[in-house]
């Protein structure tokens, strides 16, 4: 009975050896741990799960460092606004700020009068007026102007891509507004130098300007900007009317008699006399 027992358990073995054999070129599957607290789950123990797992934990950390803090704004923040005031400020560095400065300009039209020196700045608009004596008005026909040098009234500095913008003509101007007394004049750049001319109602002789920007004024005087201008034009004085000059009469021709004067008696002729008596 024993004997019998121990052949089949033999045999049983013998049956499992080759089964084994077969089995061998098949590695076992690795197994994962799922973490701590959950519990194990088919697709943890998935290879490519757990790269995906990995890969989106890599992402979300690098992502992660990349995100700005609200300290690091604030810094960056800072410096674009420095970056914009060192921009936008209209002078070297280190040198001060243009002072404004009135100019009152006391105006006598005439022929050998030399231009009106002026001084504009860029981003500065500086307002020409012009007035009579009495303070009222004085109507502008025409500016003339390069439109590559001056702005005028939102006129002129061709654009950063070189494009020349859409602009009206001065007769339809005139058409939709009347003839104004004051205009705004602008510098294209920040060093500028050129002249315009101002063309006022009933006027023969225009009022010119030779205007800078950048440069130093005439006066020696630096960073100032003209503005507002005034220019008070007087009329010149009239002429005396010419009075008429009487001349003495001509001497008569020899031969002819003297016409007497009105209501003057008539002289009688000496040798007349003579011969009467």
């Amino acid at each position: 009975m024993h004997a019998h027992g121990r052949r089949t358990a033999e045999g049983a073995v013998l049956l499992l050896v080759p089964l084994l054999a077969l089995l061998a070129p098949f590695p076992a599957r690795a197994q994962f741990s799922p973490p701590p607290g959950t519990a194990p789950t088919r697709e943890a123990s998935d290879p490519a799960t757990a790269e995906r797992d990995a890969s989106r934990r890599n992402t979300v950390g690098e992502r992660g460092a990349s995100v700005l803090r609200p300290g690091d704004i604030g810094k960056m923040r800072d410096l674009m606004l420095d970056a914009q005031g060192a921009t936008a400020y209209p002078n070297y560095a280190g040198k001060a700020l243009p002072i404004p400065r009135r100019l009152n300009i006391a105006y006598t039209p005439s022929p050998d009068r030399s231009p009106e020196a002026l001084h504009l700045w860029r981003g500065m608009a500086t307002s020409l007026t012009f007035l009579h004596e009495g303070g009222k008005p004085w109507p502008i026909e025409a500016v003339i102007y390069d439109r590559r040098l001056f702005s005028m009234n939102g006129k002129g500095c061709l654009p950063d891509d070189g494009t020349p913008p859409a602009q009206s003509s001065d007769e339809e101007d005139r058409e939709r507004k009347p003839q104004p007394s004051t205009f705004f004049m602008v510098p294209c750049k920040h060093w500028t130098w050129g002249s315009f001319a101002v063309q006022l109602k009933g006027q023969t002789i225009p009022v010119t300007f030779m205007a800078s920007s950048g440069l130093v004024p005439r006066d020696g005087t630096e960073n100032v900007v003209d503005i507002p201008i005034v220019l008070t034009v007087s009329e010149p004085p009239a002429a005396a009317p010419a009075v008429p000059v009487r001349q003495p009469p001509a001497p008569p021709a020899a031969g002819r008699p003297v016409a007497a004067a009105p209501g003057a008696r008539p002289m009688r002729h000496a040798v007349g006399q003579e011969a009467s008596k």
